[in-house]
């Protein structure tokens, strides 16, 4: 029985799920949201180090595969995790917006009613992305001639060769899949995950508005959105581009410490704090550009969590500063390392010059600084930009964002302008924290002037859903609708779909039918 199209949906709980949400759950990480986008991110870190571990060795195959994945379910079993798969005991946040809003339809609640429409607009944007992009391929430029044939080397029990300096997270991960199904033609589960960064980073933004009912973050949902939607196009959102998944980790990282910045148990900030130094190191695996805000992460942990915590001792503080700092150095240069030795032996080349320099075509470093502010002209508007910086750096006077205007915004963007300005992609790290700081600058005006008071709304702490449903009912249509569509969507369809695909995007196909 040909059983490809369930092989695909296994490798994608294997790269998106299992192994993060064992981990997850070791690290009793509770709620919907940080349990679903948490296991997401670290299930990716760990495949990435598994399957540089398993190549290293020459034991990728697929039946090693198949064992490590029954491992994580026996041991979701063993250690009694399955309970929080339970769809009855999952709990939902509950807005009663209408029935607020008829309540009481002050100035005030009118306002926050608009912008929790607003959020949950946003995220039903990007819920659209990731719905439409079922059944695509790579086909956008790098994805086909780089990234995605690197992933198909990986499946191939080999590291990929001429990769320059480029980590190989998201490849890596894509391997999974084409090693499920002993076939690297099919592109659609692999290419499923890319519009999930976008959408879990304004989830892990929406999951802190909810947990401290701060305005700035409300807000900030929506801005991040918009200016994701302005900077990207949804090809870009759904492409096997890595540099929104490269903002998704080193945002991650920055919401694991504002966690730990309001948590009130000495545990949870140093879970947090670990939690964030793992995404630090996805971030770094995932492109170069990730290892700007590794190299900041213990200076962050310091001034949002470590400075004013008094759960903590100063000399413990010293102790996770630096053990954290050697622990994501170590990781996080393994590829690094391996690469360089290469270049030295001219096996492999170094973009470094290329993408530096000459690609600029002799430009100065002022005209590439111009180059880089026009292209932002065009992408936000010429008086959109004005207002989205304004904003942007009122959140100085905010000490939750502050550091992340000075320390990642201004610096990452005049970084990008002088030397990476040749493509817009190249600023994309930086997208989160401009809609995270745009989001706090308004904020503080609105509170300032007193028009809305988020601490008043509705409450959120007892307002949960939960789902009444039998599992065992759960399962059989489960079960029911997986064997359907395996028996609708044979390998064979799937594989004329991918060629056919190919010839409309590409205009060649090497899938022989």
């Amino acid at each position: 029985m040909d059983i490809t199209f369930i092989l695909g949906l296994l490798s994608l709980i294997q790269i998106t799920f299992l192994p993060g949400f064992l981990v997850s759950k070791v690290l009793k990480i509770e709620g919907f949201i940080k349990t679903l986008v948490l296991s997401f991110g670290l299930s990716l870190i760990i495949n990435h180090f598994l399957i540089f571990g398993l190549t290293a060795l020459g034991i990728y195959k697929t039946y090693i595969i198949y064992f490590i994945f029954g491992i994580e379910l026996l041991l979701i079993k063993l250690l009694g995790f399955d309970s929080y798969l339970k769809l009855s005991n999952l709990k939902f946040y509950q807005l009663n917006i209408i029935q607020e809003f008829k309540q009481n339809n002050s100035f005030s609640s009118i306002l926050r009613t608009i912008v929790y429409l607003g959020c949950l607009a946003v995220v039903a944007l990007f819920l659209v992305y990731m719905a439409t992009n079922i059944g695509n391929i790579f086909h956008t430029g790098d994805d086909v001639v780089s990234w995605n044939k690197w992933a198909v080397q990986w499946s191939g029990n080999s590291f990929p060769a001429i990769t320059w300096h480029y980590p190989q997270l998201l490849p890596a991960n894509w391997s999974i899949s084409y090693v499920f199904m002993k076939n690297s033609n099919i592109q659609f589960f692999a290419k499923f995950i890319m519009p999930l960064f976008s959408l879990f980073t304004l989830l892990l933004m929406l999951d802190l508005a909810f947990t401290t009912k701060k305005t700035g973050f409300f807000i900030a949902v929506i801005a991040t959105g918009l200016i994701i939607e302005s900077l990207c196009s949804k090809t870009t959102i759904q492409s096997g581009y890595v540099d929104l998944a490269v903002a998704f980790f080193a945002f991650s990282s920055i919401y694991c410490l504002i966690k730990a910045r309001f948590a009130e148990e000495k545990n949870k900030v140093i879970i947090y704090f670990i939690l964030g130094s793992f995404f630090c190191i996805g971030a770094s695996v995932t492109k170069q550009a990730g290892l700007y805000i590794e190299i900041l992460y213990p200076l962050f942990a310091y001034l949002l969590v470590f400075r004013n915590s008094k759960l903590i001792g100063n000399s413990e503080k010293i102790k996770l500063l630096l053990v954290s700092f050697f622990f994501m150095f170590v990781l996080s240069s393994v590829w690094y390392v391996y690469k360089e030795i290469q270049i030295v032996n001219h096996i492999d080349d170094s973009e470094i010059s290329y993408v530096t320099n000459a690609i600029h075509n002799g430009k100065t470093y002022f005209e590439r600084f111009m180059t880089g502010i026009d292209l932002l002209k065009r992408e936000f508007g010429d008086i959109n930009i004005y207002f989205v910086f304004i904003f942007m750096f009122l959140s100085i006077l905010t000490p939750l964002t502050r550091w992340l205007f000075l320390l990642i915004i201004m610096p990452f963007i005049l970084i990008w302008a002088i030397f990476y300005s040749y493509d817009i992609r190249n600023v994309t790290l930086a997208l989160p924290f401009m809609g995270l700081c745009y989001g706090f600058g308004i904020s503080f005006i609105i509170e300032k002037l007193k028009f809305i008071r988020f601490n008043e709304m509705f409450p959120l702490k007892n307002s949960f859903k939960t789902l009444r449903i039998s599992n065992v009912i759960v399962l059989f249509l489960t079960i029911t609708i997986l064997f359907t569509l395996n028996l609708i969507l044979p390998g064979k369809y799937l594989l004329n779909i991918q060629a056919d695909k190919e010839i409309k995007f590409i205009g060649k196909t090497s899938i022989k039918r």
